[in-house]
């Protein structure tokens, strides 16, 4: 007879690991239709419809309630709707704002392949993280307790990826959908002009300066 310690489930091992709070990780695990994770007690496997681990038994099929790297394997990837529509992109955002880069300015490089397999699929235009096509939802994001915008600069101010560092639990507005967005399609706000410069050749990297022109309705303050 053998006895070890309990071994900690999938969420415990691997959503919560050292990995999963690193900001260049998220869209190496996320492009990647398989991925085995190491670690210290046993070895977990991961494709886009199931994943296992060595205690387990048979695989287990992916559903609403696993992780967002989980949940973006099974659709994300495949193609099945469009992401920034129906909000797996912002989704993936809300994640990312939330993890550690250790050079600032790789804000934007960092998630710039997820940004390029959302082109790929929808044509839409990208600028500093932001989606022209669905501009009023990519501009509702929000740290709940602070937010901090170090001396070099990352990105627009009206960009999330502006920020360099958030407090709590950073989330965008623009994951949610339904009724929490309805009013969205009724709002009066028009889009002007855009303007982005670049720090290089890529359009979804690194810039160094931007503008946004929008004509809209105001509340006095």
């Amino acid at each position: 007879i053998y006895f070890r310690n309990r071994l900690e489930g999938y969420a415990q091992m691997i959503d919560r690991s050292c990995l999963s709070k690193r900001g260049w990780t998220l869209q190496e695990d996320l492009l990647s239709p398989r991925t085995v994770h190491y670690s210290s007690p046993q070895l977990h496997w991961e494709c886009q419809t199931h994943r296992r681990s060595e205690h387990s038994g048979s695989p287990v099929e992916m559903g609403r309630s696993a992780s967002l790297e989980t949940r973006a394997k099974h659709s994300f990837l495949r193609g099945l709707t469009n992401p920034v529509l129906r909000g797996a992109w912002y989704e993936i955002v809300s994640e990312y704002m939330g993890r550690s880069l250790t050079k600032r300015e790789d804000k934007l490089p960092a998630i710039s392949g997820l940004a390029k397999e959302v082109y790929q699929q929808t044509g839409f235009m990208y600028q500093a993280g932001i989606w022209l096509e669905d501009f009023q939802r990519g501009l509702l994001w929000m740290a709940y307790e602070y937010g901090e915008r170090g001396d070099k600069y990352l990105a627009p101010s009206w960009s999330w990826a502006s920020m360099e560092k958030f407090g709590g639990d950073p989330f965008h507005i623009g994951q949610f959908n339904g009724k929490q967005l309805a009013r969205l399609s009724d709002m009066s706000a028009e889009l002007l002009g855009c303007y982005i410069r670049l720090e290089g050749e890529d359009p979804f990297g690194q810039v160094t300066s931007g503008q946004i022109t929008l004509r809209s309705l105001f509340l006095p303050l």
